[in-house]
């Protein structure tokens, strides 16, 4: 154990052996450093073989403290401040409520309690700005810019189960909480309309719509015109204007619903004006007609017979105003 390097290291050494067996106790010996102010201790009982290791004696002026004993560490007056900074009955072991609740008893911002200047590095804030901690309004508001939350405003959302809307009432900015009825207002929606009608069913809501004092599909105009542009097939009506028909062979009936009547048809076909007749309503006409007028002849019949004028006859001059038929006034047939 009192062992060294050659010619380093040199001690100084005191054997204290008053008595040199066991029964007088263990021999000592007293080392002592001949480059620093240094004893050590040497103990070790009449029969070993070597002196172990030394405790080392301390000075009133200067010692260190070591693990079990005095060390080669110097325990300066700097250090012996440090240890007065510590209060009587501090210890090492004390539990997260105890922490906590010394804790609370730091004033910081003139409080009393766990109340940091700032969290995070971050200041509170009740207004709508950037990089602060929100904090709610005297009134209870919370102020933001945006509010991002991936399960409230998600991208996908659930299919059912929903009870209230959230918006705002376009006057502010403040969210609230409203009904359903309220939403389908916004939209101009009626309570219970469905996407998915039938083309009937569509037809039958139209029917019950009254639009003119009348139920049914009855709509106010017809390609932006009003019911007085058009013309009525169910009652007495008139126009102003021309009225065209163009087909091939265009006609106009005139059914005569008395009974035993006959119908007429006014009909131009290949150059010619017709008046027509059905005399016994088989529903077509037959001759002689009532009238029939060739353009491009120039000629007329009525019901069959050709009408007479003066491009198809003798000219009738003043000499026959006193003939009938070429026979003289006077003239018998007895003579």
């Amino acid at each position: 154990g009192m062992t060294g390097s050659a010619d380093t290291d040199y001690q100084d050494v005191i054997v204290l052996d008053t008595y040199s067996d066991a029964t007088g106790g263990k021999a000592n010996a007293l080392v002592l450093d001949k480059s620093t102010h240094l004893i050590k201790h040497y103990q070790a009982v009449q029969t070993a073989t070597t002196w172990g290791t030394p405790k080392t004696l301390a000075y009133t002026d200067q010692y260190s403290v070591g693990d079990g004993e005095l060390t080669e560490i110097n325990f300066t007056s700097a250090d012996h401040t440090k240890l007065n900074d510590i209060e009587a009955g501090a210890t090492a072991d004390q539990t997260a409520d105890q922490l906590l609740a010394s804790i609370k008893t730091v004033d910081v911002n003139g409080t009393a309690g766990v109340n940091a200047g700032t969290l995070g590095g971050q200041l509170p804030s009740s207004a709508a700005g950037n990089n602060t901690i929100v904090q709610r309004h005297s009134s209870g508001f919370i102020y933001a810019n945006y509010y991002n939350g991936t399960g409230t405003f998600a991208t996908g959302g659930n299919a059912s189960g929903m009870g209230i809307f959230t918006g705002t009432n376009g006057n502010d900015t403040f969210g609230r909480s409203y009904t359903a009825a309220a939403a389908r207002t916004l939209l101009n929606v009626e309570n219970g309309a469905t996407a998915d009608q039938t083309a009937a069913q569509i037809l039958a809501k139209l029917k019950t719509v009254d639009v003119n004092g009348t139920a049914g599909v009855n709509a106010g105009t017809l390609d932006g015109l009003g019911s007085g542009s058009f013309l009525r097939s169910d009652a007495n009506d008139t126009t102003v204007s021309q009225i065209t028909i163009s087909n091939a062979n265009p006609q106009i009936k005139f059914n005569d619903t008395s009974s035993g009547a006959d119908d007429f048809w006014v009909h131009v076909n290949s150059n010619n004006f017709y008046v027509l007749t059905d005399r016994d309503e088989s529903g077509a006409h037959e001759g002689p007609f009532p009238m029939q007028l060739e353009a491009d002849t120039n000629k007329g019949y009525i019901f069959g017979g050709e009408v007479w004028t003066s491009a198809n006859s003798t000219a009738f001059t003043s000499a026959d105003n006193t003939k009938l038929d070429g026979i003289e006034t006077g003239a018998t047939a007895d003579q």
